[in-house]
């Protein structure tokens, strides 16, 4: 996760494709504060790893370059190796990034 500290102050997003196993993003910093920063169009799925219970989720990107914000109380990962991320899965021509705004 690309932290930006400093405000009026560009900054690089570090892209990663994602695959249908999955990709696990940090998202430690608080739901307000944290930016999911997608290009390329198709469905991304986010799966369910918080501790509601809750299901699978689906998100259709439809632009080139797309932005949305997540629950993470809903798909943070609680315990385990992946403590503290979430995990999204889509098409390898899809690329995330995660912004922690100041």
């Amino acid at each position: 996760m690309k932290r930006l500290l400093d405000r009026n102050i560009a900054g690089a997003v570090e892209m990663t494709a994602l695959s249908t196993d999955g990709v696990y993003f940090d998202c430690t910093e608080a739901d307000d504060r944290t930016v999911f920063v997608a290009t390329g169009s198709g469905d991304v799925t986010v799966l369910a790893g918080g501790p509601q219970g809750t299901s699978d989720y689906t998100i259709k990107l439809t632009g080139e370059v797309s932005v949305f914000t997540l629950d993470s109380f809903m798909f943070k990962y609680a315990h385990g190796d992946h403590k503290g991320k979430v995990c999204l899965k889509g098409a390898s021509s899809i690329e995330v990034g995660v912004i922690a705004l100041p």
